[in-house]
């Protein structure tokens, strides 16, 4: 089968590609002096004048490659801060001849750093004026990972036990790929970081305090991941496979190519995924003088296929014209049981028991397509034009049985069944220009963006009894929600002097919304429509104290916007006396953050920070009815963040390497809930730390772990503290073109949360877990060539309106 495929890979996208030259290769490896792989190194190769032709870095085994050279006359040279120079004698390359170099043996350098140029090596930290940057492309740690896991190692960065990722205490963070908002949420885009491998990253690019340039979407941030750029001409794929086991069975599999000659760039990808899980949730409910022991079992099933496909057409130097169209097919079922002793809390006798199957059954269409146009012109100015279609449907039901018996269970009092049929469709719209140019000292950067999104829900409610189902004209309705939003920004970078850095700007954006619930039941507030302008500031300073210090100063302005769905007033029953409510009336929540850091030796990193956030939304459980809760998004308070983050990694010796990663938050929520005060505040600290072991034999171990200490959820649910711990190994096979993993996560299965809210009258404590404890096994196998120069990185403007778009 793998034949099959190579074969018809080959004959599709490869053999027009073949052509044949005289060109050859120069290889080698360089190693320490006693013998261990120098990674990471910049390699550069020079022809006969000491005119620079290729550069490359040394990989794990010390190897480096130059392919397709012209016959001639070279030699290489070895650039790196932590071994003495090198440069080899000049030698002959002949026509199409493949040469390998005798192993270069480099020497640790002995001289202080204080004397030595920084030019070749970037440093695992640099402090930047409007981001931090931790090169994992330069960090052995970094191998063997996927996304989600170096994201542990970042400056600031927590990951939580459900994957979430939050940025100095705050989870509203926006995920870039190169420069791109990601458009998935939830565990699709958790799915999607698992997936990428370290060995591709070249950077992360942690900036909480965005310029005027991005979206103003994100009260954390942003978090961009940017992958290495390969250097040659020609074509390769990557096909991966995967499996995982815990409770549930989970598959997932696919093949990305991409193909370049010097006019044009073909790339794209497919994956298919099978995936399975539970969660456990328990819930002990006090309200109106009864108590309710809800035991919750969800099981879910989801499975889909994602794809993207694009071309970049290169018309000559200065202007590139491209498309991109991706999608995701999806299905999911959720199948909840859920049992509730209810009795008075007088007596703390059980009257009765509600039994409730909850069976949800949804299919998602997610599509997107982008056409570019990219100008560059000379003395650095570029202008950058994008074009953007999507939409997002998502069409189910529910079916909701709820069986009320008697204290021993057998005798049934009341039944009660109901059912929905759900539509969201969410179509998007936007347009955008940016534009570059030198500015005196400095550059400018200017642009323009225009959004429009539709949103299309429609929700029938149904009582049943036997086959015949009843319309329930109070609780069936459409709500059609449109936004329009357009914003111009402009910024302006320049050095002050030769240890001082500036840059600054400000966004702009208008924003014109109109929701309409549309029922056949009167509703007093059947239409919400809001206009507002907002000015979102940005900017920072850097200052180089010295080679061994440095500072970074910088402030910004965001605003959070409430999800679609979360704008949708729909209720969505867990059983007939637990559900979730959408709340069309919710503002936008509006933050001011402050960063002060520092770098030392370009290892140890600290960073200060403080944020204010104004009209904070979060879900609130509050009471309806005499025994029923309810789930609700609402602006709640007023909540201030005090942030430390200490990051440092560590050789122990030239096998055994770690890296730690402190945080400490003081967070604090002033809210006035229709009269209701609640004043919150925690201290909360996170501590990971992770040991990566290189074996004989190709082989590379990680044992990591992190602790997360009591914290509030939500600004009204106080949690307690959870940890875990983790093991794994890789082995690359077959000349590195394959690679083979197993982990064993959550190995204690410690990966469980307890909490407690007290408001308005309920008292709610709950605990609960998932499937975390799983052994999982990876493939990835490289064909073709790989140094194929990779797809042109550019983002679209469609993608940060479908970050708010939540998955079922």
């Amino acid at each position: 089968m793998k034949r099959l495929l190579l074969l018809s890979l080959l004959v599709i996208v490869f053999v027009p590609a073949m052509a044949q030259n005289n060109n050859g290769t120069i290889s080698g490896k360089v190693l320490e002096t006693s013998g261990s792989a120098v990674s990471f190194a910049t390699m550069v190769l020079l022809n006969s004048d000491s005119v620079m032709v290729k550069a490359d870095y040394t990989r794990d085994d010390g190897a480096f490659s130059f392919a397709n050279i012209p016959s001639g006359s070279y030699r290489v040279q070895l650039r790196s801060i932590q071994f003495e120079p090198y440069i080899s004698k000049i030698f002959e390359l002949g026509s199409g001849e493949n040469l390998k170099l005798p192993t270069i043996t480099a020497k640790t350098a002995v001289t202080q750093l204080e004397n030595v140029q920084v030019t070749a090596a970037r440093p695992l930290v640099e402090v930047q004026p409007d981001k931090t940057v931790f090169n994992v492309e330069n960090s052995v740690n970094a191998t063997g990972n996927d996304a989600l896991e170096l994201l542990r190692k970042a400056p600031g960065v927590i990951v939580d036990n459900n994957d979430n990722v939050i940025l100095q205490g705050k989870s509203g963070v926006r995920i870039y790929i190169d420069g791109k908002p990601t458009q998935l949420r939830g565990e699709d885009l958790v799915a999607m970081l698992r997936s990428m491998r370290s060995e591709d990253m070249e950077s992360i690019e942690i900036i909480t305090n965005p310029s005027a340039k991005y979206d103003a979407e994100g009260n954390a941030g942003i978090i961009n991941l940017k992958l290495k750029r390969d250097k040659n001409l020609g074509l390769n794929a990557t096909l991966t496979a995967g499996y995982d086991i815990g409770i549930h069975d989970r598959y997932n599999g696919g093949i990305n190519f991409n193909y370049r000659n010097k006019k044009k760039n073909v790339f794209g990808s497919y994956n298919h995924y099978d995936n399975g899980g539970e969660n456990n949730v328990d819930l002990e409910k006090q309200l109106n003088g009864f108590f309710l022991d809800q035991r919750s079992k969800i099981i879910w099933k989801n499975k889909g296929n994602n794809f993207r496909f694009g071309s970049d057409y290169f018309i000559n130097k200065k202007h590139v014209l491209g498309f991109v169209v991706n999608g995701t097919i999806s299905e999911r079922k959720t199948t909840n049981t859920s049992t509730t002793p209810i009795g008075s809390l007088n007596t703390g006798i059980v009257d009765q028991i509600l039994q409730a199957d909850n069976v949800r059954n949804f299919s998602t269409d997610n599509f997107g397509a982008n056409i570019n146009y990219q100008f560059k012109g000379e003395k650095g100015t570029s202008i950058n034009v994008d074009a953007d279609y999507g939409y997002y449907w998502n069409t189910g039901g529910t079916y909701q049985p709820n069986v009320y018996t008697d204290p021993t269970g057998e005798v049934v009092e009341l039944e009660r069944i109901f059912s929905d049929d759900q539509l969201t469709r969410i179509d998007i719209k936007t347009f955008k220009v940016d534009y570059e140019r030198p500015l005196g000292k400095g550059k400018l950067s200017a642009g323009i963006k225009w959004s429009d999104v539709e949103t299309q829900n429609n929700f029938d409610f149904f009582s049943v009894e036997g086959d015949v189902k009843t319309r329930d004209i109070d609780r069936s309705s459409d709500f059609n929600y449109r936004e329009k939003v357009a914003a111009a920004y402009a910024t302006y970078f320049t050095k002050l002097s030769e240890k001082v850095t500036f840059s600054g700007g400000v966004r702009m954006e208008h924003t014109d919304s109109d929701g309409r619930l549309e029922s056949d039941k009167v509703n007093q507030n059947d239409r919400v429509a809001q206009t507002y302008t907002d000015l979102f500031p940005s900017g920072g300073f850097t200052y180089q104290l010295n080679k061994m210090n440095k500072f970074a100063l910088n402030y910004s302005r965001r605003i959070d916007r409430p999800s679609y769905q979360d704008l949708n007033p729909f209720e969505f029953k867990l059983d007939e006396l637990t559900f979730q409510q959408g709340n069309p009336f919710l503002s936008p929540q509006y933050t001011h953050s402050f960063q002060l850091s520092h770098t030392y030796k370009y290892r140890l990193n600290t960073q200060l920070s403080f944020s204010a956030t104004n009209n904070f939304f979060a879900q609130v459980v509050d009471t309806t009815g005499q025994k029923g809760s309810l789930l609700k998004q609402q602006n709640i308070a007023d909540a201030k963040n005090y942030g430390l983050n200490i990051s440092y990694p560590f050789d122990v010796n030239k096998w055994w390497s770690v890296y730690g990663n402190f945080n400490l938050f003081h967070a604090t929520y002033d809210a006035n809930i229709e009269g209701v005060r609640i004043n919150l505040d925690a201290t909360t600290y996170n501590i990971f730390v992770q040991n990566n072991f290189v074996l004989p034999s190709n082989f590379r171990v990680e044992l990591s772990g992190w602790y997360n200490s009591p914290s509030i959820w939500g600004g009204t649910f106080l949690t307690e503290r959870m940890w875990s711990m983790s093991f794994g190994v890789r082995k690359s096979i077959w000349k590195d073109r394959g690679q083979i993993r197993f982990q064993i996560a959550d190995i204690f299965r410690t990966q469980e949360w307890e909490g407690r809210s007290d408001y308005g009258g309920l008292v709610v404590n709950g605990n609960g877990g998932n499937d975390s404890r799983r052994f999982k096994f990876g493939f990835t196998y490289r064909i073709g060539n790989q140094e194929v120069k990779a797809a042109r990185k550019r983002k679209t403007g469609l993608e940060a309106e479908k970050n708010r778009i939540k998955e079922n």
